[in-house]
């Protein structure tokens, strides 16, 4: 059992679909923040399970890293534990892990390591499930491109 697993109580408040959800965004992102992390030093330290007493963390090289991406990003497609889109009110899944979030990373991980025909075959996957259109360039970078259709995962910043 992963520590975000092992860190997500039983409850009697959320469903096991919004557990396994919760688990799922944890999974993304802490896979996304690990892809960045190798991509800009190379290696770093790797703690995947509950050892908070211990300062003393020694640095991963890259394919160890690669590998804990890889699993959490796999746990997160086989389990189905992201759904394509979020139902909820308007405004309140921004800016959330989807399945298409997942799969992207899965493919851009593919890309950065050179794997290139892996990564066209996941991409063309999220490409197909239509969930997804092309903007116009002129709003790509506009705030009317902000969440838009074209968006797999976005940041939310709040400036007010």
């Amino acid at each position: 059992m992963s520590a975000i697993s092992a860190r997500t109580p039983d409850s009697k408040i959320a469903s096991a679909q919004v557990k396994g959800q919760l688990i799922g965004e944890a999974k993304f992102l802490r896979a996304l923040y690990y892809f960045h992390l190798v991509n800009f030093w190379g290696k770093g330290p790797l703690l995947l399970e509950d050892n908070f007493n211990s300062f003393d963390m020694a640095t991963s090289d890259a394919d160890p890293i690669y590998a804990a991406i890889e699993k959490d990003r796999d746990d997160i497609i086989q389990d189905g534990l992201l759904p394509w889109t979020y139902n909820g009110s308007e405004g309140q899944e921004l800016g959330r892990a989807t399945m298409g979030a997942a799969r992207s990373l899965r493919a851009k991980v593919h890309l950065y390591r050179g794997q290139y025909a892996q990564a066209a075959t996941l991409f063309k996957q999220v490409i197909d499930q239509n969930v997804y259109q092309l903007l116009p360039l002129e709003q790509v970078f506009t705030l009317a491109g902000d969440n838009g259709p074209e968006s797999v995962f976005e940041v939310q910043f709040n400036f007010r």
